[in-house]
C-alpha cells in the first residue's frame, strides 16, 4: 500500500514525467500491435 501511496505522490508531483510515462506506454502497446499485425498468419 505505501508503494502505491509513494506511486501515487511521485504521479502527482511530476506530470513531466508522468506525460513522459504515458507516451512511453504508448509507443510499445503500439509497435505491439504494428509487430502483430505484420507478423505472418499462421
Amino acid at each position: 500500500m505505501k508503494a502505491l501511496d509513494k506511486f501515487k505522490h511521485f504521479m502527482s508531483e511530476q506530470p513531466f514525467m508522468r506525460a513522459n510515462t504515458i507516451a512511453l506506454i504508448v509507443v510499445v502497446g503500439l509497435t505491439a500491435l504494428i509487430s502483430i499485425y505484420l507478423l505472418p498468419s499462421p
